[in-house]
């Protein structure tokens, strides 16, 4: 028993090793590659052109998701196209969906 009851205190110190600190340092460490190292890396000759690449197609690479891009519609419309055309050489309602 006092063998499980010291690993629990051993399990519970380890635990607690870390905290605020911790974190503290985790925080920073994302601050700093946030605001100064990714910031510095989109300044290079071959990541900014293929920003101006992602631009001039109308991509956005920050859009949160894919369907936010003004590219996606002729893609919408397409995926559209190819439903409506199986569902009518099968013969499907749509229903079930």
């Amino acid at each position: 028993m006092s063998e499980r009851i010291d690993q629990t205190v051993v399990t519970e110190q380890r635990g607690r090793s870390g905290g605020w600190p911790t974190l503290a340092v985790v925080l920073l460490a994302v601050a700093v590659i946030w605001g100064v190292v990714l910031p510095r890396l989109g300044e290079q000759p071959a990541v900014r052109a293929r920003i101006e690449r992602f631009e001039r197609q109308g991509i956005e690479p920050a859009a949160l998701f894919y369907s936010d891009l003004p590219a996606m519609s002729h893609w919408e419309a397409e995926v559209a196209r190819a439903r409506a055309e199986c569902s009518e050489k099968l013969g499907e309602s749509g229903a079930g969906r």
